[in-house]
């Protein structure tokens, strides 16, 4: 049996860069790790209700999605006599400080006939690594900005009614739930929870909230999305519906009768 050992020194080959008696080798992973996940509860923080216990779901920590891989090694002939297991956490990039989390949607916005006073949509965002690894016990903040804007009419028509400046909120995943015990539509102002901001943890499958928007015609709800130190990473936008009139000047439709009133949308949600 023979083992590529370098002298070390050597300034090219496969050798280049490696002291006296190492030797390169090669490493082959298992199954990729995404296939199957593995998950288990880090220390210091409670992933399940302790037996005979009720516990608030929001109050429990999530579980970690952890890499758990066989690796097969070897150098020259040399063959390691059986793989060992390779273990890996998500890449947390603690800087003695803070960890790093990478935050996108999961979905784009929801576009199109947004009932007004009412919520817009299930806001999905993944919440990761660098490498596309879920991690979880994130706190991400989702915050109404004001106020709404709305857009113009299209070419030709005219408005019936003006902005608002009623404010959108957001319901975290608990009260939404709630709330859809008793009515099939959660509308604004009808459900405990509803404010200006909230903050929800990640879990492996990530981060979900639900924007509700005001009663502003034709008009756009933006929400920031972000983290408690960093509260703009990324943003929505919703737009709402209302009543424009086939006719340069308003006073020319509705009651008057000499042109049609349409109810439209503005268009397909944004984010950035």
């Amino acid at each position: 049996m023979t083992v590529l050992s370098c002298a070390g020194g050597e300034p090219r080959g496969p050798c280049a860069g490696l002291k006296a008696g190492e030797a390169p080798a090669t490493l082959r992973l298992g199954r990729s790790t995404k296939l199957v996940p593995r998950y288990y509860c880090e220390d210091g923080l409670e992933c399940e209700c302790p037996e005979g216990q009720e516990c608030d779901p929001e109050g429990l920590d999530s579980p970690t999605q952890v890499g758990l891989n066989l690796v097969t090694a070897w150098s020259g002939n040399a063959i390691l006599g059986e793989p060992f297991l390779a273990f890996a956490e998500p890449d947390y990039r603690f800087d003695g400080t803070y960890r790093w989390v990478e935050i996108d949607l999961l979905a784009p916005p929801r576009h199109g006939w947004i009932l007004n006073l009412a919520v817009a949509d299930r806001l999905a965002l993944s919440v990761g690594d660098q490498h596309g690894n879920p991690i979880s016990n994130a706190d991400i903040v989702v915050k109404y900005r004001p106020d709404p804007i709305q857009a113009p009419p299209p070419p030709g028509w005219s408005l019936l009614r003006g902005p608002t400046t009623t404010p959108g909120r957001v319901l975290k995943p608990k009260d939404y739930l709630r709330c859809i015990e008793t009515t099939p539509s959660v509308l604004y102002g009808e459900c405990p929870g509803e404010a200006a901001s909230v903050t929800v943890r990640s879990s492996t499958v990530g981060a979900f909230a639900y924007p509700l928007v005001g009663d502003s015609h034709y008009s756009d709800f933006y929400f920031d999305i972000g983290t408690p130190i960093t509260p703009n990473v990324t943003w929505v936008s919703y737009g709402t519906s209302g009543w424009v009139c086939h006719a340069p000047d308003p006073e020319a439709c509705g009651h008057a009768g000499r042109a049609p009133v349409v109810w439209v949308s503005t268009g397909p949600g944004r984010s950035s």
